[in-house]
């Protein structure tokens, strides 16, 4: 589509172009022939004059001084209608430099037409829907989601600039488990997208929500994330519904409502309304119960050791993911992170460590939890791996129970 459009647009530059130069560029032959005929002419006239005059001045007709007096009004006549000859040479040389400087405006002209388009035109909106068509084709044509990321993969390396390449293969990449490739993608994107552009400021909030979950606590680059979109755009939903569940983290369950509350007005789509209404009712619950003096504590506390047979790993980027989840649901209901080589350890679980608004600890009757040892420090469980995990323990209030990392993942198995 981009080829078309640019062989279009220098033929209609062509077209145009002709327009000007051709008529210039042939008029000044045409002149020069006729100005060189011209002159032939009167100087055959003259000449055959002067000859008549010699004859009569031969011929005893005419006196010498009226001979003489012939002879001087001839040449008089015959300069005066070359008057503008001696200047031929001059005028074609300023028609000619004329000519070359025309064409060279001409050059000069079409370029800042195009350069103008470019930047100020709708050269980038163009340039995006060859894109998005174009990554839309690579989609369509993949029968896997592993062959979308090598499609897309080497159509980024042909069209590097091509943001919705970049975009669906950040989103590929995190359904395939590659979190931190995925990341990196959704990085490249931004980087392409205009600075004030809406859709940048809205994939700033989702770049911060993406790390949030891969981090599974407000860490630096998620606090940075955050920061960078709550300023891009105060009322983005997902900023505000990330900031909501960090007020929650730091029991400051008044700031937590006045964020969701502006996320409820900020959205119309009934999925988020509801989840947002849940937090903020919880919020509120909690908020009644710090103001009444009531402690607040949480519903488990997680004894975490390391079994026997197993060694701590010595890798410096080794993480410890603690999470509990609904019991055949994927997505962590509370989520840690932690030092592995603070093992054994205690993890209190509670509503501080929510993923989710809508849906308190108090509500829950059951939660399978797991202890990830990932060697990379990244989510997504990988070969050499140590895990434990606890299925179906009841939530029956405050309890303690103990959870051992007892096992090696040998095999690349999803969460």
């Amino acid at each position: 589509m981009m080829l078309e459009f640019w062989l279009l647009f220098a033929g209609l530059l062509i077209v145009a172009s002709l327009f000007v130069l051709c008529p210039l560029w042939f008029h000044l032959p045409d002149r020069l022939a006729t100005h060189t005929q011209t002159r032939q002419q009167n100087i055959g006239l003259y000449r055959e004059r002067l000859a008549m005059i010699d004859a009569s001045l031969a011929s005893g007709h005419l006196e010498t001084a009226d001979h003489r007096l012939q002879v001087v009004e001839l040449q008089r006549t015959f300069l005066d209608e070359l008057d503008d000859g001696p200047l031929l040479t001059s005028q074609t040389k300023y028609h000619k430099c004329s000519l070359w400087i025309l064409l060279l405006v001409a050059v000069l002209v079409t370029l800042a037409g195009i350069g103008n388009y470019v930047w100020l035109g709708h050269y980038n909106g163009l340039q995006q829907q060859y894109h998005r068509q174009q990554t839309r084709d690579i989609i369509a044509a993949s029968d896997s989601l592993a062959h979308v990321v090598r499609n897309l993969q080497a159509a980024l390396q042909e069209f590097p600039n091509n943001s919705e390449g970049w975009y669906a293969l950040a989103h590929s990449l995190l359904e395939l488990g590659q979190l931190e490739a995925g990341l990196d993608a959704m990085q490249k994107t931004l980087a392409l997208l205009p600075a004030n552009s809406l859709q940048r400021h809205e994939l700033l909030g989702e770049y911060a929500q993406t790390l949030f979950y891969v981090d599974g606590q407000f860490s630096k680059r998620v606090l940075a994330a955050l920061a960078e979109a709550y300023h891009a755009d105060s009322d983005n939903t997902a900023v505000l519904s990330l900031l909501g569940i960090q007020a929650m983290a730091i029991d400051q369950y008044q700031t937590a409502i006045e964020y969701w509350q502006r996320a409820l007005q900020g959205t119309q789509r009934e999925s988020q309304r509801s989840v947002l209404a849940a937090g903020i009712n919880n919020a509120r619950r909690l908020l009644q119960q710090q103001s009444s003096g009531q402690v607040i504590e949480p519903i488990l506390t997680v004894n975490i050791s390391l079994a026997p047979t197993l060694a701590l790993p010595t890798a410096q980027q080794a993480v410890l993911f603690v999470y509990a989840r609904l019991p055949g649901q994927r997505m962590p209901l509370l989520a840690t992170k932690l030092d592995p080589r603070q093992l054994p350890l205690q993890v209190r679980l509670s509503d501080a460590l929510t993923l989710r608004t809508d849906l308190p600890l108090a509500e829950v009757k059951q939660l399978d939890i797991v202890a990830h040892l990932a060697l990379a420090g990244i989510p997504g469980r990988n070969p050499g791996d140590l895990l434990g995990e606890l299925s179906g323990v009841t939530v029956n209030g405050n309890q303690s129970i103990d959870l051992v990392i007892d096992r090696v993942i040998d095999t690349i198995n999803p969460e």
